[in-house]
């Protein structure tokens, strides 16, 4: 109940000049933007780039990336069947792959940042955030280095390289979804807060007298 009636507060009270709410909102707003490009050149190069091409290359089986070999025969028998075009094509994809991974850092960084604002200082959002969003994009860069390296040493296979592509798949996988679901969960707890304290002050009328208040 306290941090509602801080909300309530934090609203009813006249806040900054329009000025300083100006450039607020802008940096906000410049800050989604970028969010939202980054966001958009991931799914892009994910969609219509090279990842595509592995995909329907390899297909009806995922590639590595979402689904790690079981071990090196399997990797042996799946590089076996695409040839080595399919194993050029593959090793491009990883190289294009830098940029999904940079943009990923980007939109998902924000994400959090900006998600959990109402819960968190300005130290520990950029704590969540960097964590967020690095942990799962080392552990892609990890994953990439090893199927690079994997590919390039075919047909001569080291269990280890394999092992640890699939290692850092698994946990690229777990940290970006776990990521993603934070930044939903925050998302909703922010505007849940939202709501619930505008309609308090409607109720109580607040705020139109912070309104009036702040003219």
């Amino acid at each position: 109940m306290s941090g509602d009636r801080s909300d309530v507060r934090s609203v009813a009270q006249p806040g900054p000049g329009p000025a300083a709410r100006g450039v607020d909102w802008a940096g906000r707003a410049a800050l989604a933007a970028l969010g939202l490009a980054a966001l958009t050149v991931a799914g892009g190069l994910a969609a219509l780039g090279p990842y595509a091409d592995v995909a329907a290359l390899l297909a009806p089986r995922p590639p590595f990336e979402e689904r790690p070999a079981a071990g090196v025969t399997e990797m042996a028998a799946v590089l076996q069947r695409i040839g080595s075009a399919g194993i050029d094509m593959y090793l491009r994809q990883l190289r294009w792959d830098l940029l999904v991974v940079l943009a990923n850092v980007g939109w998902l960084g924000i994400w959090l940042h900006g998600a959990a604002a109402h819960l968190l200082s300005a130290r520990w959002r950029r704590v969540v955030a960097t964590a967020g969003a690095l942990v799962p994009a080392a552990a892609d860069l990890v994953e990439d280095a090893a199927l690079a390296l994997a590919l390039t040493s075919y047909p001569a296979l080291e269990p280890t390289t394999v092992a640890i592509a699939g290692l850092a798949t698994q946990v690229k996988l777990v940290t970006f979804g776990g990521a993603v679901v934070a930044a939903i969960g925050l998302s909703i707890s922010w505007g849940v807060r939202r709501v619930r304290c505008l309609w308090r002050l409607w109720r109580s009328g607040e705020l139109r007298r912070g309104a009036a208040a702040a003219r």
